[in-house]
C-alpha cells in the first residue's frame, strides 16, 4: 500500500536523509521565513494622516521631512493597512501656517484635515554621516497614534507600560567609507531621499506584520 504524507513531514525526511547541511532549509520552507510582528493595529477605516515632527531641526530640507510621511502613507494603503488615508502634504500645509511659538496641538492639525487619527512621529535623528567622510545613513523617531476626537493617545498606552514617550524606530545604513567627504550637493541630496523612503517604511512597518528579510526597523 502506499503511504501518503503531508508535505511538511515530506521535506523534514528529505532534510534528514540528505544531511545536515539541509536542514535549515528545509525548515525554511516549511516555516516560512522569519516575521517581525506589528506593535499596533490600526483601525483601518478612520481617516489617518501620518505627520512627521522635526523641532530639533534635523531633517535638512522641508521637502525630505514631508517624503517621509508620503513613503509610510503609500506602504500602509499598499499593505492594506488602512483605507482612508489623509494626504501627509496636507497637514504639511496646515503646519507651514501655524505659529511656532504657538504650535496647533495634534490632534487639531489632524481635525484640521479632517482626520480622525494622527500618526504622529518625532524625529530624534537624521544624519547621513557621524565623522564627516563616510556615508552612515541613519535615522531615529518615537511613534505615537492619536485620537483626534479626544486628544488621547491611542498607542503606546497612556497608562503605565514601556515607551510612554512614543515607540522608538530607527534604521541604519550599512556604511561607506570615505563617500560623504567626497561626494556632491547633488549626490548627499539623494541619499538624502534615500534615507526618507527607507525611513517612511521603517515608520509603516510598526503597524503591519512583515517578513524579517525586508524590514527596514532596526534599532531605537
Amino acid at each position: 500500500m502506499r503511504m501518503l504524507y503531508p508535505k511538511g513531514v515530506v521535506l523534514v525526511a528529505l532534510a534528514v536523509l540528505g544531511g545536515c547541511n539541509i536542514v535549515a532549509p528545509a525548515y525554511l520552507l516549511i516555516h516560512g521565513p522569519e516575521k517581525v510582528h506589528r506593535v499596533y493595529q490600526l483601525d483601518k477605516d478612520r481617516p489617518t494622516v501620518v505627520f512627521v515632527d522635526d523641532p530639533a531641526n534635523l531633517v535638512p530640507r522641508r521637502s525630505v521631512r514631508q517624503a517621509i510621511a508620503v513613503a509610510a502613507q503609500q506602504q500602509l494603503l499598499e499593505h492594506g493597512v488602512l483605507d482612508n488615508v489623509i494626504d501627509a502634504r496636507s497637514v504639511m500645509m496646515v503646519v507651514s501656517r501655524d505659529d511656532p511659538l504657538d504650535p496647533m496641538p495634534i490632534e487639531d492639525l489632524g481635525k484640521a484635515v479632517e482626520a480622525e487619527v494622527v500618526i504622529y512621529a518625532i524625529v530624534d535623528e537624521f544624519a547621513l554621516t557621524n565623522d564627516g567622510q563616510s556615508l552612515t545613513p541613519s535615522a531615529k523617531a518615537r511613534v505615537k497614534v492619536i485620537d483626534c476626537a479626544s486628544g488621547q493617545r491611542l498607542f503606546p498606552a497612556p497608562e503605565g507600560g514601556a515607551w510612554v514617550e512614543g515607540q522608538p524606530v530607527g534604521i541604519k545604513a550599512v556604511t561607506r567609507p570615505g563617500f560623504f567627504g567626497t561626494a556632491t550637493l547633488s549626490q548627499k541630496a539623494g541619499e538624502q531621499d534615500k534615507l526618507a523612503q527607507e525611513f517612511g517604511l521603517a515608520i509603516a512597518q510598526l503597524f503591519y506584520t512583515h517578513e524579517k528579510q525586508v524590514s527596514a526597523r532596526g534599532g531605537g
